[in-house]
């Protein structure tokens, strides 16, 4: 022990240790007890150590030194005044990773320390606990610094510092320090730092609101969600506020309620309650609670997770509310409706009674076809049913059905299917048999009205026809009559030229006297029916040939240019020629009567369709207008009459060509600008019977 360490000397290390502590104040025992890091059992080691070496000698102080350095599980460095390493055990070794030799002589200040604190910030050599304690004299402890180990990375030590004091007592000597490697510690600390947020992130910011009350009813714990729900922050409620604070008058004293059951029970599930926000709002919460109690059973808080149902409750009001809407309206006699299954009432409403004399009672299981008026509705209605099977879809009818007293009553009826699974369906039913009677009568005023107008209008028509006709038949017969008194005078010889004149102006108006009484009498027997067709195979542009040869005459007058265009792919054409030809002359005798002298008349014929075929007689003469060609085809109409009348004629031409028309199977028309010329067409079958006929309307193009 008495030794000298020379510069260069090979000293055992824990000699070197033992020799320098031995060397040092007189309380060396108690600085071994100060080297504890974090526990007392290392302590009470050191202060054991110091009672076994009190009263033995030096050598065997060294020995037990020697294995109290070396057991320690703690890092030991012993640094001189400067700060440079003088000696570390194994532990310290093991933990920075380095030899003794690389140690030996390190101080803080070396560039080789890579060191950081907790924050991740560089700690500078100068404020390492070593140099701080040999600056101060004072000790530090658990002071936390991250140390880079090149081969393991950032290891982190809790280390301890205390002075050794020369015996002048003035300044340190030296510094003990020891360490332990907290670098598994502060791993598992970041671990449980990092669940610890996730479960306080889960916490806060779960969809449900968590909070504790203690015995009082204060909340203790509260987490984000709840906050925001009460528009509060965590300092306005924890420790000062209870949920009765966000109640009202009622939700108080269900608070108080409840708050009393949960300490009774243990627990509460699913009650309601109604908080109040700090914007005025109200939200409507759904709370379970469970009491936490002690050892002894005593309630010491309560755990409590609350659900927002706002709109589920506003769902469920409005639902409410519709419910009752639908009840009163089942439960109104105004209309009728059940529910129906394979056509068999299964519910029905007091307005069944009302409108169909069945009490609910009595209607339910039977059968639909007590309510039919006829098989035939029945049937029909099924059809119309079962062609509408999809979900939601509306069926809809007007009909008579039966009331359980026999009477038949008009029903507006729908029906819509509810499953596709069971055949359910709603049928409504509105009984509109007064509407139907007040129509009934309103379609009969108007057709007793249409007939009072027809009645008038056909009397103001006959009028005009017999006075027109009065004046058509006097015309020719005062000529007879007049001519037939010259000659039966005497006055005009035979050998005169007048003689011949005044008989031809006889026999041309005997003729069209024999004409007017032919159509007045073709006309009674095709509105009455009587008129008889006679189907041959006719050949139309004969036909037409044979009118314009009799039409020659004024034709020729009037210096007409007229045109015959008859196509060719009409083939054989069957229909009664005498009546054809009836036709073809009214239309061709009033265009060359409209026509002005040198004007154009055109008869054309073609295939309309593949049944019929069209003739249409063109002219460029006076036109007719818009507002007077309804009147057309009507029977005793002329555009022009009384004394304003500039052709002859009785009316009954075009009305007797829509008869012909018709009775053919065919119909009439024309198209007409006035002053520009007119087109007038019919249509027949090709073959009279063998197609169905068309619609007989007259009509303008």
């Amino acid at each position: 022990m008495g030794e000298q360490r020379g510069h260069g000397d090979k000293v055992e290390p824990t000699g070197r240790l033992l020799v320098y502590s031995l060397s040092m104040q007189r309380n060396k025992f108690q600085t071994m007890r100060d080297l504890s890091p974090t526990s007392a059992p290392a302590s009470e080691y050191a202060s054991g150590v110091g009672a076994l070496l009190r009263d033995r000698p030096m050598a065997d102080r060294e020995a037990v030194l020697k294995g109290v350095f070396a057991a320690m599980s703690e890092g030991v460095v012993i640094r001189g005044q400067g700060g440079e390493i003088l000696e570390a055990n194994a532990a310290a070794l093991a933990i920075l990773g380095l030899s003794l030799d690389e140690l030996t002589g390190r101080t803080s200040l070396d560039s080789r320390w890579q060191t950081v604190r907790e924050d991740g910030t560089a700690f500078p050599g100068a404020e390492h606990p070593a140099m701080v304690t040999l600056r101060t004299g004072q000790p530090v402890r658990e002071q936390i610094m991250g140390v880079d180990d090149p081969q393991r990375g950032l290891r982190w030590l809790s280390i301890n510092s205390n002075p050794i004091w020369g015996d002048d007592g003035t300044s340190p000597t030296g510094v003990v320090t020891t360490f332990v490697d907290i670098t598994e510690k502060k791993a598992m600390e970041a671990r449980l730092a990092e669940n610890a947020a996730e479960l306080q992130d889960l916490y806060d910011n779960a969809p449900c609101a968590y909070h504790s009350l203690d015995a009082s009813g204060t909340f203790i714990r509260i987490n984000a969600t709840a906050l925001r729900w009460l528009g509060r922050t965590a300092d306005e409620v924890i420790g000062k506020a209870t949920p009765a604070d966000f109640r009202d008058d009622e939700g108080k004293l269900q608070f108080q309620r409840v708050f009393a059951e949960l300490k009774a029970n243990g627990a509460v599930h699913g009650v309601e309650a109604d908080v109040q926000t700090a914007n005025g709002t109200t939200r409507r919460l759904s709370l379970c609670a469970t009491a936490i109690t002690d050892a002894d059973g005593r309630f010491v808080k309560s755990r409590t997770v609350a659900y927002d149902i706002s709109e589920l409750h506003r769902a469920r009001e409005r639902l409410k509310a519709v419910s009752r809407e639908q009840a009163a309206m089942l439960e109104s006699d105004l209309i009728a409706i059940a529910k129906v299954r394979e056509r068999h009432f299964v519910w029905a409403n007091a307005g069944v009674t009302r409108i169909l004399g069945y009490s609910p009672s009595e209607i339910t299981g039977q059968s639909t076809h007590v309510l039919y008026a006829s098989e035939q509705d029945y049937l029909m209605v099924g059809e119309a049913v079962a062609a509408n099977r999809e979900l939601g879809k509306h069926i809809r009818m007007q009909l008579e059905m039966r009331h359980k007293n026999g009477d038949l009553i008009w029903i507006d009826m729908g029906s819509v299917l509810l499953s596709q699974e069971t055949g359910e369906s709603m049928t409504i039913l509105v009984d509109i048999t007064a509407s139907k009677r007040a129509e009934a009568r309103q379609l009969e005023l108007v057709r007793l009205e249409a007939q009072n107008q027809q009645v008038c209008e056909t009397t103001h028509l006959k009028s005009a026809f017999i006075a027109n006709m009065s004046h058509e038949l006097r015309t020719p017969l005062n000529a007879v009559t007049g001519y037939a008194h010259l000659l039966r005078q005497g006055a005009i010889g035979p050998d005169s030229p007048k003689f011949k004149h005044y008989l031809s102006q006889i026999e041309t108006s005997g003729r069209y006297l024999g004409q007017l009484i032919e159509g007045v009498l073709d006309f009674a027997k095709l509105e009455s029916g009587k008129l008889e067709i006679h189907p041959t195979p006719i050949d139309l542009h004969s036909i037409v040939q044979e009118v314009v040869d009799l039409l020659e005459l004024n034709i020729s007058r009037k210096q007409l240019a007229i045109s015959i265009d008859i196509d060719p792919e009409l083939g054989e054409l069957v229909a009664d020629p005498m009546r054809v030809k009836q036709l073809v002359a009214n239309y061709i005798s009033n265009a060359v009567k409209f026509t002005a002298e040198r004007g154009q008349v055109s008869v054309r014929a073609t295939l309309h369709g593949a049944d019929f075929f069209r003739v249409e007689v063109e002219d460029d003469g006076i036109g007719i207008a818009g507002a007077d060609q309804a009147r057309l085809f009507t029977p005793f109409e002329q555009l022009s009459s009384g004394s304003t009348k500039l052709y002859q004629g009785m009316g009954l031409g075009l009305a007797l060509s829509r008869l012909l028309a018709e009775a053919h199977g065919g119909r009439v028309g024309v198209r007409s600008q006035l002053g520009v010329g007119s087109v007038f067409h019919f249509d027949l079958p090709r073959v009279q019977g063998k197609v169905t006929p068309m619609t007989p309307l007259a009509r303008t193009e």
